[in-house]
């Protein structure tokens, strides 16, 4: 096993251990393609749910706020390891926390080792 595989369960292990930090969280990858009915001009997004995904939201500083014009005081970053997710995130893809609250994902980020992804969440307004 290399390091990077090394520092990625570490990773895992850790948000695992973060116990009620993390929140198990729904994880709704949208598909990149969607279909359209020609008859009706309906369009719809296939939607695949992944239950149960440890998720620790974690506020922006005031720094990062500062430096970054485009994360507003209420954003937070979703961290998930990586090997807890299997699609590669997507900026169509939202999180919905425990309190149904659904987070759309603005940006994705990860560790120089890929053993987290950091997103920049936003709660959804509809």
């Amino acid at each position: 096993m290399g390091l990077q595989a090394t520092v990625q369960k570490a990773a895992q292990a850790a948000i695992k251990a973060a116990g009620d930090i993390a929140l198990l969280c729904t994880y709704r990858d949208v598909t990149a393609n969607p279909s359209m009915d020609v008859s009706t001009g309906e369009v719809t997004e296939t939607k695949t749910d992944y239950a149960s995904i440890r998720t620790v939201f974690a506020d922006y500083t005031k720094k990062e706020r500062e430096n970054n014009e485009s994360i507003l005081d209420e954003d937070k970053k979703a961290l998930i390891a990586k090997l807890d997710l299997i699609p590669v995130p997507d900026t169509r893809d939202k999180i919905i926390d425990t309190d149904s609250t659904v987070w759309n994902i603005l940006n994705i980020n990860t560790d120089p080792a890929k053993a987290l992804w950091i997103l920049h969440v936003r709660k959804s307004k509809a």
